[in-house]
């Protein structure tokens, strides 16, 4: 009953100081956060009410934006689960009856932000069996500890805390002497200038020195502060000591190296083809610097120079290399050399010879011309050919221009290069680009030969031209050309020809005439050089009938070169069409003379003009486009040039006179040599006449007589036949 009334009064207390404390939070929120209470204001949260049944329990240091500051009055009070708490850095104040009846706790360190601990703060903790008050805490109140019989308070020796534990009888007194100390270097190595931080740590845990001291051993050399700031002030080597303030009589010594400090900047400052400048920052009291290099074969670093000054160019290298560097700074004290720390690895990759670009290749029938444009860092380059038979490129060419010529070729073949750009310092040191470029190209086929064109296929419109194929080709292209209009166009022929009529042409008209070979491939078509060429002109058509015979007779009498039979050939004869079979009466009535006239330049070898032999024989020629059917006359575009068709005037015609080159039949001479004979009529409808004129000259003429005949032989059977005597007069001319 006392228990519980002493506890009313405190109670009462305690709600007579909150209200007194009403005016200054009023603008205080409570915020719950998992089992806690809190209740805020301006300077920080303080913790109400803890609603768990942990046995561990962990007090946050923060709340929403607030700092835990406070553990309010009876936050934790009779709470039996709790055997251990943790209090955050965060806390200032333990509240009246804070922790008071928690039976179970058995531990509680209050750190080193406490300052005050309230009445009845741990009221009754009876299993409470350690306690550690810092030296921060300069309040304790009435009854803090009271019914804490099993409890033992460790202090700091000269403490608040170990003058109020000596008054108490029920609280055993325990001293904060640590049994070890640690230090956080057992021995520094630094810079000069650097800085680090000595902290000790002692142990056990919850009891430790809060004060120690530092001493060097040469303040010329390093230099520490009252809070362990350890600060290089000189190269050489000296001591630090660390010892507490307390007594435990603890104390630490640590080896402290000076040595100039670490290059901070190594940088590249130039590069050539065959060269790398580097450069670094300047060390104070350093009397040197090591550079090393790194040694890609043994995989070692090496040093390759020791100088006074902060520059160096490496000459050991050539363009494409990657080389790497660090570097040192070095102090000479005596017989002693201090040496910094390395600087940060510089990796210089040294720019490679560029890729050509724009790489081309022309080809003739036994050589490729490669070209291209120039590649960046290269001042060589080198040409291939792929073997097709080892599957390799095989180096061709090395040249400083931008073009290179591979003779040796075969024609009409495809072939692969490639070209590699190269930097070139001497023989033992060249660079080359990381890629080759590659091109493909093809030889041309040879170029065709022969083109020659048919003087008797020449058309006023077409003409035929020939050459000699050449195999393993896909086809030819023939070029044409107006040579009055210079408009061109060309022609794709088959490669199994040799042959080609060119249609579609203008009547007299100059053409000039090319042609070359080509072959598809994949990369494309590859065309021969082009032919000679051969010029043409196309024949011109009469505009009229006169026009037509004059150019007729003209021809006839221009015609260079010709041969062919003046008269009846001796294999025409008219036959029995009556059935009778007696061909013995009626052979030989044409006659059958077998002379064949041979004309140069327009006249026989006696020089007699062609025009001679129109007409009867041994006359001269009258005939002329009054003697003809003007009506029968008639001239087209055929063969050569033109063809032009006549026929002599049926009304003077007779089997007796106006023959054109062929004689008459003689009757009177088959009466005088055939007995029983006898005509009974003869009709002559006029001599049919039909040439193909080229270029002014006759190439070819048909002459035909058509006869409707009848008669008797003996005095019985009269016989009838319709004939057509044709003479066919080749000519040839040249």
């Amino acid at each position: 009953m006392k228990k519980h009334f002493s506890k009313s009064l405190i109670l009462l207390a305690l709600i007579i100081s909150i209200m007194a404390l009403m005016g200054l939070s009023a603008s205080a929120k409570t915020i719950t956060s998992g089992d806690f209470v809190f209740e805020t204001a301006s300077s920080g949260a303080t913790l109400k009410e803890y609603k768990g049944k942990a046995s561990e329990v962990v007090i946050p240091s923060k709340v929403e934006t607030y700092k835990v500051t406070a553990i309010g009055a009876e936050a934790f009070w009779q709470n039996k689960t709790m055997t251990s708490v943790e209090i955050p850095s965060t806390v200032t104040s333990i509240g009246k009856l804070a922790f008071s009846e928690c039976t179970a706790l058995t531990k509680v360190v209050l750190p080193s932000s406490v300052k005050t601990v309230s009445d009845s703060a741990f009221w009754y903790c009876t299993n409470l069996k350690k306690i550690v008050i810092p030296e921060s805490v300069k309040s304790i109140g009435n009854d803090a500890f009271k019914g804490c019989d099993n409890l033992t308070a460790y202090v700091i020796e000269g403490s608040y805390g170990e003058e109020y534990i000596k008054a108490l009888k029920s609280v055993k007194l325990g001293y904060r002497y640590a049994k070890d100390m640690t230090l956080n270097y057992t021995s520094l190595t630094v810079g000069l200038t650097a800085e680090r931080s000595l902290k000790a740590t002692f142990s056990p845990e919850e009891i430790y020195s809060s004060k120690v001291t530092y001493k060097s051993s040469d303040t010329n050399i390093v230099t520490v502060s009252s809070s362990g700031k350890v600060k290089a002030v000189g190269i050489g080597k000296a001591t630090i000591t660390v010892t507490s303030s307390d007594n435990s009589n603890l104390s630490k010594t640590i080896s402290v190296t000076v040595n100039p400090q670490k290059v901070k900047t190594l940088k590249k400052t130039a590069e050539t083809a065959d060269s790398i400048s580097l450069s670094w920052s300047k060390i104070t009291n350093a009397t040197g610097y090591k550079l090393y290099k790194y040694n890609e074969t043994t995989k070692k670093w090496v040093c390759i120079s020791t100088t006074s000054k902060t520059s160096y160019t490496d000459k050991s290298v050539l363009m494409g290399d990657t080389a790497k560097y660090k570097v040192r700074a070095y102090t000479k004290l005596k017989t002693k050399t201090h040496y910094g720390e390395y600087s940060s690895v510089l990796t210089v990759a040294m720019a490679k010879p560029g890729t050509v670009t724009k790489l081309t290749a022309a080809a003739a029938e036994n050589y490729a011309k490669l070209s291209w444009k120039a590649a960046e860092n290269a001042n060589g380059y080198r040409v291939y050919l792929y073997d097709t038979k080892t599957k390799k490129f095989v180096k061709k060419a090395s040249t400083t221009s931008l073009e290179a010529k591979i003779t040796g070729l075969k024609d009409n073949t495809e072939y692969k290069f490639a070209v590699q750009a190269y930097y070139k310092v001497s023989t033992d040191k060249v660079a080359f680009s990381d890629k080759q470029v590659e091109v493909v190209t093809a030889t041309r086929p040879v170029s065709v030969s022969g083109l020659n064109y048919d003087k008797n296929a020449l058309y006023f419109d077409k003409v035929t031209l020939s050459w000699k194929a050449l195999g393993n080709v896909s086809g030819y292209e023939i070029h044409i050309t107006n040579t009055a209009t210079k408009q061109t166009q060309t022609k794709n022929v088959a490669a199994d020809k040799a042959s080609f009529t060119v249609s579609s042409l203008s009547s007299q008209t100059k053409y000039t005439f090319k042609i070359r070979a080509y072959t598809q491939r994949e990369s494309g078509t590859v065309y021969s050089y082009y032919s000679s060429s051969v010029s043409v002109k196309t024949p011109a058509l009469p505009a009229t009938a006169q026009a037509a015979f004059d150019s007729f007779i003209e021809a006839l009498n221009n015609t260079k070169n010709y041969e062919g039979n003046a008269l009846l050939s001796k294999d025409v004869a008219i036959r029995d069409f009556s059935g009778d079979k007696n061909e013995t009466i009626l052979n030989g009535i044409a006659l059958a003379s077998t002379n064949l006239y041979r004309f140069t330049d327009g006249k026989t070898a006696d020089g007699k003009k062609a025009t001679a032999f129109i007409g009867p024989e041994n006359t001269d020629s009258t005939l002329g486009l009054a003697d003809i059917n003007a009506d029968s006359v008639k001239f087209k575009a055929n063969g050569s040039g033109y063809e032009i068709t006549f026929t002599l005037n049926p009304e003077n015609a007779s089997a007796d006179k106006n023959a054109l080159i062929t004689n008459p039949v003689d009757w009177d001479k088959i009466k005088n040599t055939a007995s029983g004979f006898n005509l009974v009529s003869c009709n002559y409808s006029g001599t049919k006449v039909t040439a193909k004129i080229q270029d002014g000259l006759i190439s070819y003429m048909e002459v035909s007589m058509p006869m409707e005949v009848s008669f008797k032989t003996g005095l019985v059977t009269t016989y009838s036949f319709s004939q057509t005597i044709v003479t066919t007069t080749a000519f040839v001319t040249v």
